[in-house]
């Protein structure tokens, strides 16, 4: 196991899901206008999350909500 890809945090994900992370991944670009979105997160075998994330659209707000949790299903309340 390469140390650097290792993470404590995220141990319980299974190692062929991998978490895509960083900007225009994971979260908008630095500088870029923003709103606040609610989305519900539906991951799994657990209960589903209510997740307020910063987002350019409505789309970019789902689509980085994928990307932190893979495999699991997004929606806007």
């Amino acid at each position: 196991m390469n140390l650097n890809e290792w993470n404590p945090c995220l141990s319980w994900i299974d190692d062929d899901i991998r978490v895509k992370r960083g900007e225009g991944i994971s979260r908008p670009v630095a500088n870029a206008r923003t709103r606040s979105f609610t989305l519900i997160v539906y991951q799994p075998r657990l209960q589903p999350m209510t997740v307020t994330m910063r987002a350019e659209t409505k789309a970019a707000a789902i689509r980085y909500a994928k990307a932190r949790w893979p495999g699991s299903e997004v929606e806007l309340p």
